[in-house]
């Protein structure tokens, strides 16, 4: 249940390359307790449509154990009574907000993105670390974009910044004039956009009215930041010098290569790690179980990601690869500075992670 369509269908394709290339090689190993892995696939769409409730209910009529998705923390909020209530796993490569940290979820939902106060917190340290201290805030009207942009501004406020404007907005709006005017009024020395794909409109508008990222330094996060959002503002070299943030850590070259050849059309990378690896622990967790029940295989997820016994034993039964080491836990967020002039953000990572550091699905 990946975006397919709305405003994170730029996510879709790196994260179903991942799902997909995770399964060929379960499968390419024998599979999960002797039987291929069957790949169910599904669109959540957004949260202005009805798209993920009707994916949720197709998937679950044919028999899903475990459901891969959402992207969007809201898409998510949507459905996860649903998806634990029938006793199946949701687990998210991308879900970030810190109100699905304490949600109830029966031991069944799981996550392999960090939640958002480790973003917010990396974002408020570059911000100030480059030298601002005035700084405006737009951010999305849900639980991702208000989440992210408290914790942002608290990370800038204790590093000794000022906050000058927080403006959250509809992501269903037509025009964007008024927010774009707040921001322009507040005269800041940079910019966090806490958007999605929407966030092309406010640029552009920004633009318009002078306060571009040429203009006043702009920050970006993991729900903008990748070529979708360069290829729909119009300005060369309009985006030059801007920063962002996602989570991970570098990608290495084998595994972009794999990716490339389930999709060969495929430009940008982000969560397609945390994809392959909600798949591959899931996979761990049911040979760990010694079943497919969804219950009894969401009790070993934890500890096959903690390399415990039942860790190690399933990967000695299976030899699978090795999860993509994506640590969710802490120190897994990492900056990315745009480095063209012609708007598509191809990304320098300083990784904040620990490279050797295993991957660990976090339910907190």
């Amino acid at each position: 249940m990946l975006p397919e369509t709305g405003d994170l269908a730029f996510l879709g394709p790196p994260e179903i390359a991942g799902t997909s290339l995770a399964i060929n090689d379960i499968n390419a190993a024998g599979g999960v307790l002797g039987k291929p892995v069957k790949l169910i696939k599904g669109d959540s769409g957004d949260t202005s449509t009805n798209i993920a409730s009707q994916t949720v209910d197709r998937e679950l009529g044919q028999g899903a154990g475990a459901i891969i998705g959402a992207a969007s923390s809201g898409v998510t909020l949507t459905v996860i009574d649903k998806v634990v209530q029938s006793g199946t796993i949701l687990f998210s490569p991308a879900n970030t907000s810190q109100k699905l940290t304490n949600y109830p979820k029966k031991g069944l939902y799981f996550r392999t993105a960090p939640p958002d106060n480790l973003q917010g917190q990396l974002d408020g340290d570059v911000i100030t670390g480059d030298g601002h201290q005035k700084i405006a805030i737009v951010a999305r009207q849900d639980p991702y974009g208000t989440g992210l942009a408290d914790s942002a501004q608290k990370s800038i406020e204790a590093a000794g910044g000022q906050v000058v404007k927080k403006v959250v907005y509809d992501p269903n709006a037509q025009s964007y004039d008024n927010e774009v005017d707040q921001l322009v009024q507040a005269k800041p020395d940079a910019i966090l956009y806490i958007t999605f794909d929407e966030g092309a409109k406010i640029l552009t508008r920004a633009i318009e009215k002078g306060i571009g990222p040429d203009k006043v330094p702009a920050y970006f996060v993991d729900g903008n930041v990748g070529n979708s959002l360069g290829d729909k503002i119009k300005k060369p070299g309009a985006l030059g010098g801007s920063k962002g943030t996602q989570p991970g850590t570098k990608k290495g070259s084998d595994f972009i290569a794999k990716l490339k050849a389930v999709d060969p059309k495929l430009k940008d990378f982000n969560y397609s790690d945390s994809s392959y690896d909600a798949v591959i622990i899931t996979a761990l967790a049911a040979e760990a179980a010694k079943t497919a029940d969804p219950v009894a295989v969401a009790k070993q997820i934890e500890d096959v990601t903690r390399g415990g016994r039942s860790a190690r034993r399933s990967r000695r039964a299976c030899r699978w690869p090795r999860p993509a080491r994506t640590c969710t836990t802490r120190g897994s967020w990492a900056t990315s500075r745009s480095t063209t002039t012609a708007n598509r953000p191809r990304a320098r990572t300083r990784s904040c992670s620990t490279a050797k550091a295993p991957t660990r699905s976090t339910t907190r």
